[in-house]
């Protein structure tokens, strides 16, 4: 299932979205609504290329209804990245924008 299709049929048990340059993007989506993102993994030669900050910004645009939650962020740099895109830090592993908050202007 891509994207698109999990984002119109949802699951709050979860399943792993197809995404080019992911070998892993297990979501959830709960009420509110919340896409709760559970684990992220990208092919290693696509690391660091923006993958997951223009996946971000798709939602974003796509589904602006759509508050996103990451969880168990253990990667200190990656840390670091989701607070440059806005999420507040909720407790030391899990991070949240709210739908009402925008991304900041691309570079």
């Amino acid at each position: 299932m891509n994207l698109d299709e999990f984002m119109t049929r949802g699951s709050p048990r979860g399943t792993n979205v197809k995404r080019d340059g992911f070998l892993f993007l297990f979501l959830r989506l709960r009420e509110g609504p919340t896409l709760e993102i559970a684990v992220v993994t990208v092919h290693r030669s696509e690391r660091g290329k923006g993958l997951f900050t223009k996946t971000i910004r798709y939602i974003k645009y796509r589904y602006p209804e759509v508050s996103i939650c990451v969880e168990r962020v253990t990667e200190p740099r990656f840390q670091q990245h989701l607070l440059k895109l806005g999420f507040d830090q909720l407790t030391t592993k899990t991070f949240f924008l709210n739908s009402q908050k925008d991304l900041p202007p691309s570079r």
